[in-house]
């Protein structure tokens, strides 16, 4: 494999791009013994383009189906299908192991072109896309690329490094934690007290629903008016940085348990394009009083992902809600649905609000709900009873 980098004028593809331009994945070309043969290495700059020169895997092969992925692993099955073609090669009996088909690739922000060229029969194939097919698992378009090594394997241990928001022409930068998911649960850091997965655990990771969240509120708040907006449990802050982000004059305030601030202030210094001014970043335990400076504040939308895990905190998550939310106020949460722990949380929650589920069909994840809430009548100042 002959790989030759160069800078000649190329297409594009929405693969996510950090702010000093460079990708932050890798594309490649799934070769016939499973591996994924870097074009364009991760970090590379955008635009960019490569050429590569490549053989038959057998002899007298008249066509060759190429396969471009794109990811952060060798092994292509675990990488994202990008676009795949065939060029054929003519009447040649091609010998393998002589190079005979040189693939041309380039990117820049808004498309993807592949080339190949048949070095014998002089044949072409060019094919660009600015659109991505959709996985196993479901449709998903291509602003949710950044998560394709996760959407097969929810417990994949590679880094999350954020989100592409398309409407907004800006990624979400988020930083690695200590914390690597593993399916063995004996080795889950856990509460003392309650024996459940500790919060600062589950806090450190981007969960479907969250996604899922982002994703909506991406494409349905862009074009709304500056709001009030608290988002619960906030974690790693994505959602509520995406918010922020967005630069709508939206003014956001993050909230979690002490332990999980630090990180949501990194994620943030890490995201200068976030209006630093609008989003505040505060301590809220729902098993303690809501400080008068945020119970005060008159929300637009109260937001949560992926909050309803712990049984012992249903009621006081539900106590913090009403003392947060008006007659006007909008909840968006979302969950996913493990056990009967949902039913549980929904049951208790439609006393006091009233629950629609939100249609995601762009934005869709195994037992993954997104719903919006409002106070029912009557309930606005009444005291949860625990």
């Amino acid at each position: 494999v002959v790989l030759v980098l160069g800078c000649t004028e190329c297409w594009s593809s929405l693969i996510p791009v950090r702010s000093d331009g460079l990708t932050l994945f890798g594309l490649g070309v799934h070769t016939a013994d499973g591996v994924a043969v870097t074009v364009l290495p991760a970090l590379s700059r955008v635009p960019g383009s490569a050429h590569l020169l490549f053989t038959s895997s057998d002899h007298k092969v008249h066509a060759l189906q190429v396969r471009i992925v794109a990811g952060l692993r060798a092994a292509a099955e675990d990488n994202y299908l990008l676009l795949s073609t065939t060029i054929h090669l003519g009447t040649h009996d091609h010998p393998r192991g002589i190079p005979q088909v040189k693939l041309g690739l380039g990117l820049n922000h808004t498309h993807l072109k592949l080339d190949l060229w048949d070095m014998q029969s002089g044949n072409h194939v060019s094919v660009v896309t600015d659109s991505w097919p959709s996985t196993s698992g479901g449709v998903i378009q291509r602003s949710a690329l950044p998560l394709l090594w996760k959407y097969e394997n929810l417990w994949s241990n590679v880094q999350h490094p954020g989100f592409s928001l398309i409407k907004a022409h800006k990624f979400l930068n988020l930083v690695a934690t200590n914390w690597t998911l593993n399916t063995e649960a004996e080795s889950f850091p856990r509460d003392e007290k309650s024996g459940e997965v500790a919060p600062f655990y589950t806090g450190s990771k981007c969960w479907p629903a969250g996604y899922m969240m982002l994703r909506y509120l991406e494409h349905h708040m862009e074009n709304m008016a500056p709001a009030q907006v608290i988002e619960l449990g906030s974690g790693t802050g994505a959602v509520g940085l995406a918010i922020g982000l967005l630069g709508r004059g939206h003014a956001v305030t993050l909230t979690d348990l002490p332990v999980n601030l630090n990180l949501i202030r990194t994620n943030l210094e890490h995201n200068p394009a976030v209006d630093q001014e609008r989003v505040r970043i505060e301590p809220l335990d729902w098993t303690q009083p809501v400080p008068l400076e945020i119970a005060s504040t008159s929300w637009q939308f109260v937001l949560f992902a992926d909050c309803v895990f712990w049984l012992h905190l249903f009621d006081p998550l539900i106590r913090t809600l009403k003392q947060l939310v008006s007659e006007t106020t909008i909840v968006f949460f979302s969950m996913t649905h493990r056990f009967d722990r949902t039913k549980i949380f929904l049951s208790k929650l439609s006393k006091f609000f009233e629950i629609k589920a939100v249609a995601t069909d762009q934005f869709t994840f195994p037992h993954t709900d997104l719903y919006q809430a409002t106070l029912l009548n009557n309930q606005h100042g009444y005291t949860l009873e625990l």
